[in-house]
């Protein structure tokens, strides 16, 4: 008795794998305090950002806004020991340029 036939099948080439991201890419104006995925418009590669907090304009008229309504004994000095009230500048970790700064006002 003969073995059944073995059919011959076509070799499929494999297609190329492209990487894609495993999170949406984030357009620069929409950058908040996180670091998020983007483009970097200067060597146009898809990034993680990475983030660096600032003393910035939300953080001294906050101050001022404190001190003027009555915040005594150093209170007025709590945005500067909050990030939240800092601007965050995103840098692009390969060719470090800044790509965007976030300011919370």
């Amino acid at each position: 008795m003969l073995p059944p036939p073995q059919l011959e099948q076509e070799e499929v080439a494999p297609e190329p794998v492209t990487e894609t991201p495993s999170s949406p890419v984030v357009p620069v104006e929409c950058l908040c305090q996180t670091p998020e995925q983007t483009r970097c418009p200067c060597c146009g590669e898809v990034v993680l950002t990475e983030t660096r907090s600032r003393v910035g304009e939300a953080t001294w008229i906050i101050c001022c806004m404190c001190a003027m309504s009555g915040g005594v004994f150093g209170c007025c000095l709590i945005p500067f020991f909050n990030d939240r009230f800092k601007s965050v500048q995103h840098v692009c970790p390969r060719c470090k340029a800044k790509i965007h700064t976030y300011e919370p006002m």
